[in-house]
């Protein structure tokens, strides 16, 4: 069983949900009849790290192939839970070894051979910006007595759909461990349009007979204190956002008056000022982490490059956060800063002056 909890942090009330996997699915389920990619923000696939035949199934790949034919796979399941075809669905592919990793809380991985890994993954897209805190539970679901297992990993990543990618989380699961673990991940900063990968891979040869159980949740829990432009940094950019509406009330009725009201008393005045000042130039991520995974590397480079010379960076995207600085075009300054934070990899780092 694979149960998971994310909290994000930002302004919608605390404990709203914003994804969850199950629920998501049954409604996607009942809004047509039928679950397909992207719908409430979810992707179901595989994440490979085969590069023979061209690479064409290395990386993260959304497929349909996995879950659209049948399997004819009998699975034996424990006293008092539903039926697999009430819980799991229908369906495998076609070499009917593997049932589909779009159950509503189901994945199944498989490897060739020690090296060659296919690691069933669902994806969600965060359309919100915000800390996070990330907990739930991972464990097998199937009686042991009749369906033996092999070793899995467990990984939870962030804006990487590649096997080599240093994970959030990992949790390495034997064939003959029953129980259930917990796990939590604090402080994770998001931003509309991250992307979370839940992977169960197989540990080694193969890993048949490995049936899974997954679970999502996302739910807010508070706020980022002093964020009020909420590009993850407190600083002179909330500043501007503050003078804009300075004096302003009615706040709670113009949407936070468009987040400078940072102690939703219903104005903006000398509180909300005090209240950014105790936070300033906090930001979650290293600067120079361009595509917030919470490490300073060769892809942060990569995408710097892509966006070499651009001008007009605004907020919140300042050219795919490669406008370093913040002075509206991407130049020599933003690659001096991102060399700056070579290799710095953490939730928690102050903003450089």
């Amino acid at each position: 069983m694979f149960c998971l909890i994310i909290s994000c942090i930002d302004s919608p009330a605390k404990g709203a949900v914003q994804a969850d996997s199950q629920a998501d699915w049954l409604a996607s389920l009942h809004n047509d009849g039928i679950v397909v990619q992207n719908e409430l923000g979810w992707e179901y696939g595989y994440i490979s790290n085969y590069t023979g035949m061209g690479g064409v199934y290395y990386g993260w790949h959304p497929s349909f192939f996995y879950w659209e034919s049948g399997s004819g796979v009998q699975i034996a399941w424990p006293a008092g839970q539903p039926e697999p075809g009430q819980t799991w669905g229908e369906g495998g592919d076609s070499t009917g070894s593997r049932p589909p990793m779009s159950w509503m809380d189901g994945c199944y991985p498989w490897a060739g051979s020690e090296i060659n890994q296919y690691a069933a993954t669902r994806c969600w897209t965060s359309d919100y910006t915000g800390l996070c805190r990330v907990s739930g539970t991972i464990g097998r679901y199937f009686d042991r007595t009749v369906v033996t297992g092999f070793d899995v990993i467990f990984r939870v990543q962030i804006n990487s759909g590649y096997l080599e990618e240093v994970p959030l989380y990992s949790r390495h699961i034997a064939f003959d461990d029953t129980n259930l673990h917990d796990f939590t991940i604090e402080n994770l900063p998001l931003r509309a349009g991250d992307r979370l990968y839940f992977l169960v891979n197989a540990a080694g040869w193969n890993a048949s007979g490995s049936w899974m159980k997954m679970a999502v949740q996302v739910e807010s829990v508070s706020e980022m204190v002093g964020d009020a432009t909420a590009d993850l940094c407190v600083d002179l950019h909330d500043v501007a956002a503050l003078a804009g509406k300075w004096g302003r009330t009615g706040c709670q009725a113009a949407d936070g008056c468009n987040g400078a009201d940072l102690n939703q008393d219903d104005r903006v005045d000398l509180a909300d000022v005090v209240m950014l000042a105790d936070h300033w130039l906090e930001r979650p991520y290293p600067k120079g982490d361009l595509n917030r995974d919470r490490q300073v590397d060769i892809l942060d480079l990569g995408q710097l490059g892509e966006m070499w010379l651009r001008i007009s960076c605004f907020s919140p995207d300042w050219c795919a956060q490669a406008d370093v600085n913040r002075n509206g075009k991407v130049e020599m300054t933003d690659l001096a800063a991102l060399a700056a934070s070579w290799l710095e990899c953490s939730a928690t780092l102050p903003c450089s002056p």
